[in-house]
C-alpha cells in the first residue's frame, strides 16, 4: 500500500532540483464518519481519521496511511517541500473517457437512469468540482508560501439535493421527490455495495470542513455551483457516449 509512495518520494530524493512534492489524498484521510462529531463539528486540515480499516472504508484507510507515510518522509530531509491536497468526492467534466471513475459509475448508473427517482436514500455526500480541484493543485505548486495540507470542498449536501440540481438545468431529469426509508436501504444496501456500516456513519449526514486555510493560502475566491459542475458533468459524458441526453 505505501510502496508507491516510497518509490515517488525515493525519486524525488534522488533528484535534487526538485523543491516541492504536491500530493492527491483526500477529506477520507481527515475524517470517517460526519457521526464522529457534533453536528456543526467542521473537519480541518489538523484531523486524521483514525477509524478506517482494511476491512472498513479501504479507500480512506489507504489514503490515510499513504499521506502519513509521506510526512514522515518530508521530516527526514530539508530541501523539498511537501503539499498535500485533501478533495471531497470530486464531481465534473473528465479529461478523457474515465468509465471506471466511481462518480461517473454513480451518475451513469444511480442518478441518471433515474433510480434516485422517486426516492433518493438520505445519505450526505460533500462534493468538489474537479475543475477546482485542478485549481486547487496548480497554486500550490506555483505560490511560494504553500505549506501543509490543503481540503478541496465547496458543497455540503446529498444524493436528494444532487437530483435536484442536475433538474434545475436539465428539465427533462426527474429529480427525487421524497426520501427513502433507512430500514429499505438497509436490507438492500449490501446489494447496492453499499457497507451497513457506511450507511449508518452517513445516513441523514455528511461532513462539513473548514476550507478557510484553502481560501485564505491560495487566494481560491470562490468555488464553482454546484448544478455548473453536474450539468458540465452530464454534457461531457453525453458527448463522449457514455450516457444519453433525454
Amino acid at each position: 500500500m505505501l510502496q508507491g509512495v516510497d518509490n515517488v518520494i525515493g525519486a524525488v530524493n534522488r533528484t535534487p532540483s526538485v523543491r516541492r512534492v504536491v500530493m492527491t489524498s483526500s477529506v477520507g484521510a481527515a475524517y470517517n464518519s460526519p457521526r464522529d462529531r457534533p453536528r456543526d463539528y467542521l473537519f480541518s486540515e489538523s484531523d486524521w481519521n483514525t477509524g478506517a480499516s482494511e476491512a472498513y472504508k479501504p479507500y480512506s484507510y489507504g489514503k490515510m496511511l499513504s499521506e502519513r507515510r509521506a510526512w514522515e518522509l518530508e521530516a527526514q530531509q530539508s530541501r523539498w517541500r511537501l503539499v498535500t491536497v485533501l478533495p471531497s468526492i470530486v464531481f465534473g467534466p473528465m479529461v478523457g473517457n474515465c468509465g471506471s471513475s466511481e462518480t461517473v459509475q454513480i451518475v451513469r448508473d444511480k442518478i441518471w437512469p433515474g433510480r434516485m427517482y422517486p426516492a433518493a436514500p438520505n445519505l450526505g455526500a460533500p462534493v468538489v468540482d474537479v475543475r477546482d480541484v485542478a485549481a486547487v493543485h496548480c497554486l500550490a505548486m506555483v505560490l511560494p508560501h504553500a505549506r501543509g495540507r490543503y481540503i478541496a470542498h465547496a458543497h455540503t449536501t446529498s444524493l436528494y439535493d444532487i437530483t435536484h440540481a442536475l433538474a434545475s438545468r436539465i428539465s427533462s431529469f426527474r429529480p427525487s421527490k421524497i426520501l427513502a426509508p433507512y430500514w429499505l436501504l438497509w436490507l438492500i444496501g449490501p446489494l447496492l455495495g453499499l457497507h451497513r456500516d457506511v450507511i449508518s456513519a452517513m445516513w441523514g449526514r455528511s461532513a462539513q470542513f473548514d476550507t478557510s486555510r484553502t481560501v485564505a493560502d491560495l487566494g481560491l475566491k470562490e468555488w464553482l455551483p454546484l448544478a455548473d459542475t453536474l450539468e458540465d458533468m452530464v454534457t461531457d459524458m453525453a458527448d463522449k457516449g457514455m450516457i444519453k441526453m433525454r
